[in-house]
């Protein structure tokens, strides 16, 4: 779907503040600081490792929690992020990151070279969402604790703006041991987190020690809601600032003329897609699946997306 509509009282303090993704020339035109942003999503993670597939509602928690080594601004641009500089050689081979000082996780440990390393090699052993980018890299060197090196088999253009566009969230090599278990979920991202009432609500906390510009706010809290008419009467009253939950689109004018409330269209790169149960007949049956794809129109689906 290539327009997708966002619904919220503070849109801007979102993108700008609370996932901070533009460099810091540009933060520096928001003013103020302090308070909450109530966010309403249509369930809880199935995780909280940002990197699982199939964990639409984890990948939404993703940028306010961890970092990755690169990432993208509201414009689809590379930006810094855990490195603070990165060149290629070897005619698009050879990767080296140079990575921020400074930088600590929200259990207070450091972050260092270690983590991508560990991150990357994990991520090459399992399903993931970054699998087209990490399956071609051959070698992952760490020279000392600010370097890390990637080696790939053959050039890639897109590798870059693979890592940028999720699934490559650098985890901590010192929890290692805990993975999997039930615990806090701890990133170097610009919140971290607080609590997870499951079906309720999910508050994460402003980071004192955050890399980059921002946070600007001291908290947000994702509140689950998926009853997408429910969504709506919840903006309508004040109860929520922006919705991750759909909302029916016949509502939407009613939403447009409400006081205090925006209503922003746009370009999204956002993906959808049906998957079929193959375990159900007959949708295990190729054929039937090849006839389905024959019969979607395909000029009148971008028409009217």
């Amino acid at each position: 779907m290539r327009l997708f509509f966002r619904l919220s009282l503070v849109l801007a303090l979102l993108l700008a503040c609370c996932q901070p993704r533009e460099p810091a020339s540009s933060a520096l035109s928001v003013t103020g600081r302090g308070g909450e942003l109530r966010v309403l999503i249509p369930g809880d993670p199935r995780t909280f490792d940002p990197n699982t597939p199939g964990n639409e509602i984890g990948q939404v928690l993703a940028p306010s929690l961890y970092s990755a080594l690169v990432t993208l601004d509201t414009d689809g641009r590379l930006l810094p992020d855990l490195a603070e500089s990165w060149e290629m050689r070897d005619g698009g081979r050879t990767y080296t990151f140079h990575l921020r000082k400074g930088v600590f996780w929200h259990d207070g440990r450091p972050f260092g070279s270690g983590d991508v390393r560990f991150t990357l090699e994990r991520l090459k052993n399992q399903p993931s969402i970054s699998h087209e980018a990490v399956r071609r890299i051959s070698r992952i060197e760490t020279p000392d604790d600010r370097t890390v090196e990637l080696r790939l088999d053959e050039p890639w253009a897109p590798f870059l703006s693979t890592l940028a566009w999720g699934g490559t969230y650098i985890l901590p090599r010192h929890l290692s041991s805990t993975e999997g278990k039930p615990g806090k979920p701890v990133g170097t991202g610009p919140f971290r987190f607080g609590e997870h009432v499951r079906g309720e609500r999910i508050v994460l906390e402003a980071s004192p020690r955050f890399h980059r510009p921002g946070p600007f706010l001291d908290r947000v809290i994702f509140l689950v809601t998926p009853d997408s008419s429910r969504a709506a009467e919840q903006l309508l009253r004040g109860e929520a600032d922006h919705t991750v939950t759909r909302i029916p689109l016949d509502l939407v004018p009613r939403l447009e003329r409400a006081p205090g409330l925006r209503v922003l269209t746009g370009p999204s790169s956002a993906r959808i897609f049906c998957a079929f149960n193959l375990r159900r007949p007959p949708l295990g049956d190729v054929r039937l699946r090849e006839a389905v794809n024959r019969g979607i129109d395909r000029g009148d689906l971008v028409r009217q997306a």
